[in-house]
């Protein structure tokens, strides 16, 4: 693979080790989906955003009843939390769903059902993979850097991160991609196609009306000009409603539509047309679903209201360093090399005659920047909004974007392809161990599952247990009148917020319990009074496995430097305990 294999027209070209570039980009695809695949086997509904996507299963049973007005409701409920775009999205799994449960025998109730969105989200990631090697292809003018950018992109931790998971964040982001795509300039013949308009076009590269045909060739000309009007509003109002199904997959990325609306605004040619067919149709969009709302008796735009001061769960102290401490701590020397890269590339973006960039590119980088700072100082001195892992999400495009701009414009191409070249093996070498770890990470709703099978434990509500995503004390299927706690844990003190870590003693002796499980609960707030659960006599330990918060991509998260550092240093485990001697059953004889 070289970085540099093309004129600089954005062509195809072939590679150093005989391969077309987009061959390799087809065996990247197929290397990294592979990985992905494999991630989709457990952690469904751990985090608490994943039991918004209910809202689409269950719209789906209303349309199936026939009532659609409960349909829309459920489109719409305030639970989904300003993210109607992704419960639309939410009907296409959840008729798959429904369509393979036909054939198998898997029931609602159980997570393996819900395999089939996450398979979708593997999908959806590398649909966004493609999209940016298209992005950097144009960025950069040369397919082999686009290569090499995607396989730098394709290999960070972050980008694989909520494969497994049913959140909307990847939806969203390959909306934004798709509107940058059609809203920025190809390439064409080694020439800018945006500098090639203003240009004239083909006119001013010689081709002229032919004497006699003056009035042909005006007409024609006025045709060009009319058609080329007519792109400009299209592609305008393609990239709003991009844009606009973007945030309303997930508001959290309010930053992308400013994004993609400076890159209208940068145009050379069109500006005015691209612009307010942008404006129209990305507002067009929140319109009509504020009509939907309406119909299903709430208001899109004031469940927007007020969701800033929903994204609290952090430290407000770090948000300017929250990126570093992330890419350092997560993705190892990989995020170490991109970022300080980062600052050369946009150093690089800043000097017109280093680095050949249309208007729209620079108007697309600098947007970004601006966003990641704005969001940052809501934080830090307004206490308005935290960074976490997932807002991160959409800025990493443009961190690896502007990375990949400071090395292309290295001279001459030895020295460009040994710098890509380092940063790929680098790239490798830290996602490796990770993304090893990550793959065998286990979650508290699987484990649960296949004890619950493995010991033909009866799970009293499977609905519930998927909503909440948290063990207590299970009863013997024998046992029908036994009761069943909501959760191990000790007795809180008095204002202590979010929950305990430990189970005691004196419950699971009240509850006479078949299983107990111990830390099988999101750890909210990892700072409450530390105790060690020895289990009552009669319990033997049959389960054992690190707490998913405490791995270092999962605690970045909703936790602050002090709590991530304090489940660093307590390395919860979650655990089950099964009572080796059934009891009696009531009524036997004694």
């Amino acid at each position: 693979m070289s970085a540099d294999d093309s004129d600089g027209s954005g062509r195809r070209g072939s590679s150093s080790l005989g391969l077309s570039t987009r061959a390799w980009l087809v065996l990247l695809l197929l290397a990294v989906g592979a990985y992905r695949v494999a991630l989709t086997e457990v952690g469904r509904f751990h985090f608490g955003d994943e039991r918004k996507y209910k809202l689409a299963v269950f719209a789906l049973d209303e349309f199936a009843r026939g009532d659609p007005r409960a349909a829309v409701a459920r489109i719409c409920d305030p639970f989904g939390g300003g993210r109607p775009g992704f419960i639309l999205y939410g009907l296409v799994p959840a008729g798959l769903q429904r369509a393979a449960a036909r054939w198998t025998s898997v029931s609602p109730f159980r997570l393996e059902y819900y395999q089939i969105p996450a398979w979708l989200n593997v999908v959806v990631t590398l649909g966004t993979a493609w999209m940016f090697f298209v992005l950097a292809g144009r960025w950069t003018g040369s397919e082999g850097t686009a290569l090499a950018a995607t396989l730098v992109y394709s290999l960070l931790f972050n980008t694989s991160a909520y494969v497994r998971h049913l959140v909307p964040y990847d939806q969203s982001l390959m909306c934004f991609l798709a509107s940058l795509l059609v809203l920025t300039p190809k390439r064409v013949d080694g020439v800018r196609a945006d500098a090639r308009a203003a240009d004239g076009g083909p006119e001013r590269a010689g081709v002229r009306p032919v004497s006699g045909a003056a009035d042909s060739g005006q007409g024609q000309a006025e045709l060009r000009s009319n058609a080329a009007r007519a792109r400009q509003w299209t592609r305008g109002a393609a990239g709003g409603v991009l844009a606009g199904l973007g945030f309303a997959c997930y508001p959290g990325y309010y930053a992308f539509p400013v994004i993609t609306g400076a890159v209208c605004l940068a145009a050379r040619k069109g500006r005015f047309a691209r612009t307010i067919a942008f404006a129209l149709a990305s507002a067009g969009v929140l319109l009509a679903l504020e009509g939907l709302h309406a119909i299903g008796g709430t208001s899109y735009f004031g469940q927007l209201h007020g969701l800033s001061g929903t994204i609290t769960m952090g430290d407000f102290s770090e948000s300017y360093r929250y990126a570093w401490r992330y890419l350092s701590d997560v993705e190892g020397a990989a995020g170490m090399v991109l970022l300080p890269l980062f600052g050369v590339g946009v150093g690089a973006v800043c000097r017109p005659r280093t680095v050949d960039l249309a208007p729209q590119q620079r108007a697309a980088l600098c947007a970004a920047i601006i966003g990641f700072l704005w969001h940052a100082t809501a934080g830090a001195l307004l206490h308005f909004m935290v960074f976490y892992g997932r807002l991160l999400h959409m800025y990493l495009p443009f961190l690896v974007m502007g990375a990949v701009t400071a090395l292309h414009a290295l001279r001459p191409r030895r020295l460009r392809v040994a710098a890509f070249v380092a940063l790929a093996m680098i790239s490798a070498g830290s996602f490796v161990p990770i993304a090893r770890r990550y793959a065998t990470l286990s979650y508290p709703a699987d484990i649960f599952e296949r004890v619950a099978e493995r010991w033909a434990v009866t799970i009293l509500n499977p609905a519930a247990w998927l909503w909440v995503r948290s063990g207590g004390f299970v009863r013997h299927p024998n046992v029908p009148d036994r009761p069943v706690a909501a959760m191990v844990m000790e007795e809180r003190p008095e204002g202590q917020r979010g929950y305990v870590h430990t189970a005691s003693h004196q419950a699971a002796r009240t509850a006479g319990a078949d299983l107990i499980l111990v830390n099988f609960h999101w750890l909210f707030l990892p700072d409450a009074p530390e105790s060690v659960f020895v289990p009552p006599a009669g319990y033997e330990l049959i389960v054992e496995a690190p707490h998913p918060n405490a791995f270092p991509g999962n605690a970045y998260e909703v936790y602050g430097p002090a709590q991530r550092q304090r489940i660093r240093e307590r390395g919860y485990t979650m655990r089950i305990y099964r009572r080796t001697e059934p009891p009696a059953l009531p009524g036997a004889g004694g």
